[in-house]
């Protein structure tokens, strides 16, 4: 990383279902290993993967809930993984990013207000749809 850069969170969102790191990370050329002071700030989100295999060096926080980790390669960081499979050696090395805050879904009152004015106004058509229908039944 360059200077201007030091400190920052690297995230890298990975997609597919089984996905295999056969070489190690390298930022500007240089591998990331232990002896970095920053690979608690890189964190890899493998968004759907099932299986994840690391044959190379791997330094860095991992984010694969649905994942088997397994590898036969140095491994260091945070792995939140749904299972472990046959792994090489693995250190715990604590993430210390800063992550993007998230923002609620809960709906705001201005959208539950149109949603409800909404369904009353679909609600009185069929009401007055069915009046009419009846109005010309009572007439034949």
């Amino acid at each position: 990383m360059s200077d201007s850069q030091s400190g920052a969170t690297i995230i890298v969102n990975v997609l597919g279902s089984s996905l295999t790191l056969s070489k190690a990370i390298e930022i500007n050329g240089v591998q990331e290993s232990d002896s970095n002071d920053d690979n608690n700030l890189i964190l890899f989100n493998f968004v759907d993967a099932t299986s994840v295999t690391i044959d190379a060096q791997y330094d860095a926080a991992m984010l694969a809930p649905y994942a088997t980790l397994s590898g036969n390669s140095q491994m260091g960081g945070n792995f939140i993984v749904a299972a472990v499979g046959q792994t090489g050696e693995v250190h715990n090395d604590e993430f210390l990013g800063t992550l993007p805050k998230f923002t609620s879904l809960t709906p705001e009152p201005a959208s539950l207000t149109l949603m409800g004015t909404g369904i009353l106004f679909m609600a009185g058509l069929i009401f007055r749809q069915r009046r009419s229908l009846v109005a010309v039944a009572e007439k034949e």
